[in-house]
């Protein structure tokens, strides 16, 4: 009895770990042919450099605009899509408060030797 039911586990265990690996494998095949189940995300039109909200456009989906969150003011720079209600965010950003973008200006002409020196 016990050797039926080791056999009857370990054959469970065995599709149960077939059927994981035929998920993954289908999964796999899915991402590379594009996942038709997704909508795709519609680039963010260039028509002028400032978008909707006051928002401005810096090319391939990519905006600058000013936030207030818990009192704080955030320059942010974030990666938007096009969805079917609007623009939306995306995780893709990063939010500088006042004192970091102040800093970051006055380092502009830093910045822009170091690209120089790196072409």
């Amino acid at each position: 009895m016990s050797s039926t039911s080791s056999s009857s586990d370990e054959d469970q265990e065995l599709r149960q770990k077939m059927k994981k690996e035929d998920r993954k494998r289908k999964s796999k095949a899915a991402k590379a042919l594009g996942d038709s189940s997704k909508k795709p995300r519609k680039m963010v039109e260039e028509k002028s450099e400032k978008a909707e909200d006051g928002k401005i456009c810096l090319g391939k989906n990519k905006l600058v605009s000013i936030n207030k969150f818990k009192g704080n003011i955030y320059v942010d720079f974030r990666e938007y899509y096009q969805a079917d209600t609007g623009l939306k965010p995306t995780k893709k950003g990063i939010s500088f408060t006042v004192e970091q973008w102040a800093k970051l200006k006055s380092s502009i002409e830093e910045i822009d030797e170091m690209v120089s020196n790196q072409c």
